[in-house]
């Protein structure tokens, strides 16, 4: 499976075998934790554990591959899963 990053409208994005992984994080959601939450630094951490946690499964079931955070950053250094 080859994995490249290329920009896509203005921002880099993952293709996988040529296909994009169509993957966003929906903003409002994220200002309205940012509003209720503030500048807690264990929130902030709970809500980036959250979005990796998201990102990670969507993109297993975009694959089919169970990866985990550390073998994704490498796969996208290498290009290949």
């Amino acid at each position: 499976m080859k994995i490249e990053v290329k920009p896509h409208n203005d921002y880099n994005a993952i293709y996988v075998d040529g296909e994009l992984f169509d993957w966003e994080i929906e903003v409002e959601s994220l200002l309205k934790a940012r509003k209720v939450f503030g500048d807690n630094p264990l929130m902030k951490k709970a809500i980036i554990g959250n979005i990796q946690q998201h990102f990670l499964s969507s993109f297993e079931q975009f694959t089919g591959k169970k990866v985990d955070l550390k073998q994704l950053i490498e796969v996208i250094e290498k290009g290949e899963l």
